[in-house]
């Protein structure tokens, strides 16, 4: 047992082992080459996955890499949008504008892309009415890539607060709208 732990924790070359048993029987040999062979092969790349997984799993609960994170992947998203707007903008206006959202609603790809993002020609259609807030039928480029920030990712429980927050906000003024209707 000395010799086997001996020749996989370096102190004795498990060659030297090898060639005793060689010269007393050949199987034992290659049973002893096929401990080697799994001890170093399996066993110590089982350890070393282990640590390497908890070095993953530390450096993935870093703030400042998670910071750095998602900061990147946030500018790599608005160079995407950006880039998708641009396809939109057929005049290179800056502004989105309907037609050029409806011929965008042609083309393949850029219907890909909305496939891509989960919506579909209908749901577009529906983002476009979002973003544009001002009812003016135009989206500028700044407005667009804010609004799919905004609308990226599922809703949080600020998102859900804010909403029901708006609704009461809404419920109150209709409240007092029918109340003073009634009072009449």
């Amino acid at each position: 047992m000395l010799t086997l732990f001996m020749s996989v924790a370096g102190g004795v070359s498990w060659y030297d082992c090898a060639a005793p048993l060689q010269l007393e029987s050949p199987l034992m040999m290659h049973l002893f080459l096929v401990y080697i062979f799994f001890t170093y092969f399996c066993v110590f790349n089982v350890v070393t996955g282990v640590f390497c997984n908890s070095a993953i799993e530390s450096a993935a609960s870093d703030p400042d890499l998670q910071a750095y994170n998602i900061t990147h992947n946030t500018l790599r998203l608005k160079s995407q949008i950006k880039e998708f707007f641009e396809k939109i903008d057929a005049d290179s206006s800056g502004f989105m504008s309907v037609a050029e959202f409806e011929h965008a609603l042609e083309n393949d790809e850029l219907l890909a892309y909305f496939e891509a993002l989960g919506m579909g020609a209908g749901e577009a259609w529906e983002l476009f009415k979002l973003l544009d807030e001002d009812g003016s039928n135009t989206i500028e480029t700044k407005e667009f890539i804010e609004g799919c920030l905004k609308l990226k990712g599922g809703s949080t429980t600020v998102d859900l607060a804010l909403v029901r927050d708006e609704i009461h906000q809404v419920l109150e003024i209709v409240e007092h709208f029918l109340g003073k209707k009634g009072s009449t």
